[in-house]
């Protein structure tokens, strides 16, 4: 796993969270933020309330961020988190 922080040209903070895990499909990527959705298929666990992608969104958006997931399946899901400038204190 990996992770950074930055501030990007527009004053935005940006967080990014990158797996080398088994990925998902295109038609799992917005699934995956509705709560209890659980995704079926080789390495894949079905363990915990999957809730965190859920949660998280709704505490970004509170603050007027947005996140989004890129991945490939069979290579991994990085997660984007970036708030507005307005919301950052450097």
């Amino acid at each position: 796993m990996r992770i950074s922080a930055e501030i990007d040209e527009e004053g935005r903070a940006r967080f990014t969270i990158e797996d080398n895990g088994v990925g998902m499909v295109e038609e799992e990527l917005e699934l995956a933020f509705e709560p209890f959705v659980q995704f079926g298929g080789p390495g894949r666990t079905r363990e915990g309330t999957v809730l965190g992608l859920p949660l998280t969104r709704q505490l970004v958006e509170l603050y007027n961020g947005k996140v989004t997931l890129e991945s490939v399946p069979g290579n991994g899901t990085r997660a984007i988190v970036l708030f507005p400038a307005n919301r950052v204190i450097v």
